[in-house]
C-alpha cells in the first residue's frame, strides 16, 4: 500500500507500481528550491471485480526547500489515462513558492521563473521517461 501524503488534502492510498522519477535536483545539488515528481500507475478499484478494474496514474509532486521558514509542499492527483496526466504535469500553476518575506518583488519574480523554466525541463523529462509506455 502507497501513501502520499498532501498538504492541505487528505492523504491519497492506493496499491500501484511506480513508473517513473524526476528530481529537479539532479544536476545542482546546492539548489536551494525544486520539484520532484512521481508517476505511478494503480491497481484500481479494490471494489470492482478484477476483470473490470481499470487502472489509473497518479501523479505526485513535492516542492521542496532549504530556505528558512519556506515550507514543502506536496501534491497528488488520480488520472484515467496518460493523455489528462500528460495535460495536467504541462499546465501545473503551483502555488507562488518563491515567496520569501525579505525579498524584494524583483528577486521573488526572478525565483519563479526560475522554477517554472525548471519545472518545464522536468516535464520534459518525465514524459521522455515513460516514453511509449504510458505518456503519448
Amino acid at each position: 500500500m502507497n501513501t502520499i501524503n498532501r498538504t492541505g488534502k487528505r492523504s491519497l492510498k492506493f496499491e500501484g507500481e511506480l513508473l517513473a522519477i524526476v528530481d529537479g535536483n539532479y544536476r545542482e545539488p546546492e539548489k536551494t528550491r525544486w520539484h520532484s515528481i512521481f508517476i505511478w500507475q494503480s491497481e484500481g478499484d479494490k471494489s470492482v471485480p478484477i476483470w473490470k478494474r481499470q487502472k489509473k496514474l497518479v501523479v505526485s509532486i513535492i516542492y521542496h526547500s532549504r530556505l528558512f521558514r519556506e515550507l514543502e509542499y506536496s501534491d497528488a492527483e488520480v488520472f484515467e489515462n496518460e493523455a489528462s496526466a500528460a495535460e495536467y504535469l504541462e499546465n501545473y500553476d503551483f502555488p507562488n513558492q518563491a515567496n520569501i518575506g525579505i525579498a524584494t518583488p524583483e528577486f521573488q519574480q526572478r525565483e519563479l521563473d526560475a522554477l517554472k523554466l525548471d519545472w518545464k525541463h522536468l516535464v520534459s523529462r518525465i514524459i521522455t521517461k515513460l516514453g511509449h509506455q504510458t505518456i503519448h
